[in-house]
């Protein structure tokens, strides 16, 4: 069977080398108290688990009020399309489905195998623990999209985390849509490992989705069970967040469609990708790569300091007595950094070791960017904040966005920024016109 692998090039970007201090424990975002009308808390979040999507849902909306935007009246928790309350003609689907551990050789959309090792030593797999318990989707053969799991939990013997545990989390999660009269479309992947030891306690809970009602009225899926600082939730236990131990690689295939391709966008250094047709459907994806400390920001303010473009960058809205939470990936998190440095004393809050790669959009500028059918390439950084898309081919040249503090936690080391582009051959040669010599 043939194999496609992906060929590195160099790229140069400009960016601190200092070395950052090593951490001393796993940092997490301080809660804001809610009687405290006068502050509000700002963090940037980078990973779903941290934002209340480690539950598998399936949820439907009127496609009507899809098209507005905004906010959306009457949104449902299904079972499947179909059954009551998700059995409307105008009703779209949303889908958010977590994929388990593969059990057998023929199984699909399922994690095949992950590895956790010191990156001196050769590839070996952990051995597979157990799905946690929480919310799930059952499968519906025939909607065009796999059944909902939960967290699969993974051994690597030995290799101890800072926590003194040698187990990980995995998370590969998928997002879907139908809109009437259409079939469902994967349109991305998000892929996570996560260190952890387990604390009991019986503020834990399962975590789950049910429908709620906010305090506009609005009726919508909620999700229970999350807590912070872990990495997963059940009832009594908290997989506590860990930092993985030093010079390790962290290896995860996946049997997952071929419709994922294009792009991917990954917390992880020195990449390496391989991709092998399964069938006319499915690819194997073998990602192997090491985590990287990604910074993490973190400001408060009270109410009389918040400057009008500090308000603006939260999207005009700020609510005072909560924590603002925005994704890293999203455009105006370069916006948050620059209005909130002086907040943030432009320094990280702290680091946090990370592995993960998600798809992306493609790229702008040039065809060659804009090739569906294959995964062209992955582009790779530890910055705070980061294009959500692809790199632009502008003026001759692959550009990309990064941007941050300038200091570690200490307030007084420079933090060092690293960037990697992984590209297939073809797409490179495409770019820059180059021959079918070989490129290093």
């Amino acid at each position: 069977m043939r194999r496609d692998f992906l060929t590195s090039v160099l790229l140069a970007l400009a960016l601190v080398t200092t070395v950052a201090p090593a951490r001393a424990a796993v940092w997490s975002a301080p809660e804001i108290m809610m009687f405290d009308q006068e502050t509000v808390a700002v963090n940037i979040v980078d990973n779903f688990s941290s934002s209340g999507e480690q539950v598998s849902t399936l949820k439907a909306q009127p496609f009507s009020t899809v098209m507005r935007g905004g906010f959306t009246p009457e949104e449902s928790l299904c079972t499947r399309v179909g059954v009551a309350p998700c059995d409307k003609p105008d009703q779209s689907y949303f889908a958010t489905l977590i994929l388990p551990a593969c059990v057998t050789e023929t199984d699909q959309w399922c994690i095949e195998s992950l590895g956790v090792r010191k990156k001196s030593d050769p590839a070996k797999n952990a051995q597979f623990i157990r799905q946690i318990d929480a919310g799930t989707v059952a499968d519906a053969p025939g909607d065009g999209i796999p059944g909902g799991s939960t967290v699969s939990l993974w051994r690597a013997e030995g290799l101890q985390n800072s926590g003194g545990a040698d187990t990980y989390a995995a998370y590969v999660m998928i997002r879907a849509q139908k809109f009437p009269g259409r079939d469902f479309l994967v349109s991305n992947f998000s892929a996570m490992v996560l260190p952890y030891s387990e604390k009991r306690g019986f503020q834990y809970e399962r975590a789950s989705a049910r429908e709620g009602v906010n305090p506009m009225g609005i009726r919508g899926v909620q999700t229970l069970g999350t807590s912070p600082g872990c990495a997963w939730t059940e009832s009594g236990l908290c997989g506590v967040l860990e930092d993985f131990p030093s010079e390790t690689r962290v290896t995860m295939t996946l049997r997952i469609s071929n419709q994922l391709t294009g792009w991917l966008m990954g917390r992880m250094a020195d990449p390496t990708i391989e991709v092998e047709p399964l069938n006319t459907e499915q690819n194997r994806i073998r990602i192997d790569a090491e985590p990287v400390a990604v910074p993490q920001f973190y400001a408060t303010s009270k109410k009389s300091e918040v400057t009008p473009a500090m308000q603006q960058a939260l999207g005009g809205r700020v609510d005072f007595g909560s924590r603002q939470s925005i994704q890293a990936n999203y455009p105006n998190s370069f916006d948050v950094i620059d209005s909130w440095k002086d907040a943030a004393k432009d320094r990280a809050a702290g680091l946090v070791t990370t592995w993960s790669a998600s798809t992306v959009k493609y790229g702008f500028g040039s065809f060659c960017l804009a090739d569906t059918t294959k995964l062209l390439g992955v582009v790779t950084t530890n910055a705070m904040v980061y294009d959500g898309s692809a790199p632009a081919f502008e003026n001759g040249t692959l550009n990309y966005r990064v941007g941050g503090m300038h200091y570690n936690p200490d307030g007084q080391s420079e933090f060092q920024g690293t960037y990697d582009l992984v590209m297939r051959k073809a797409t490179a040669q495409c770019l820059y016109g180059f021959t079918d010599a070989p490129i290093t």
